[in-house]
């Protein structure tokens, strides 16, 4: 299965891609990591929302509607038939779900079990944020087991 995506960030900094290999980008960072890449040309979304589950001293979770927002519009990106790329601080969790959700939208809840693979093949440090999985996931009305599966796949450790 091809994975139409990369995943980026900026702690590695690895998101300066010059000529960008991608059409979308959905970046999303907290309130003290700084400045959001510039990426010309290409179709975006940025948020700012920590990698937490729970609203905490260690800062606040995405919302409901955050979620679904980014699960529609990375959808919608495959489905059009753009490359994507999912950005945040440490490129492992937030951009992780990210990627996972557009992926699980555009192949649809039949192909879990080869998105799942594929994916962890290609990413195998990622850990996906538990809450925008669970969130992402019910939004497409997708058996809730998946969520459970891609946790135990690779364990989001504090996450």
């Amino acid at each position: 299965m091809e994975i139409p995506l990369v995943l980026s960030a900026t702690k590695a900094k690895v998101y300066q891609f010059k000529p960008a290999p991608f059409t979308h980008a959905m970046q999303f960072l907290d309130d003290t990591e700084g400045d959001f890449p510039r990426i010309p040309k290409v179709a975006s979304i940025k948020m700012r929302f920590y990698d937490v589950t729970v609203d905490s001293n260690a800062g606040y979770p995405p919302t409901s509607e955050d979620i679904v927002r980014i699960a529609t519009w990375g959808k919608n990106a495959l489905d059009t038939g753009g490359k994507l790329m999912c950005h945040c601080y440490a490129g492992r969790s937030r951009s992780a779900a990210a990627a996972l959700l557009a992926l699980a939208g555009h192949h649809g809840e039949a192909k879990m079990p080869e998105v799942i693979s594929a994916f962890f093949d290609k990413y195998p440090a990622a850990t996906p944020n538990t809450l925008m999985m669970q969130t992402g996931l019910n939004h497409f009305n997708y058996d809730s087991k998946w969520a459970g599966i891609i946790a135990k796949q690779r364990p989001a450790i504090g996450r």
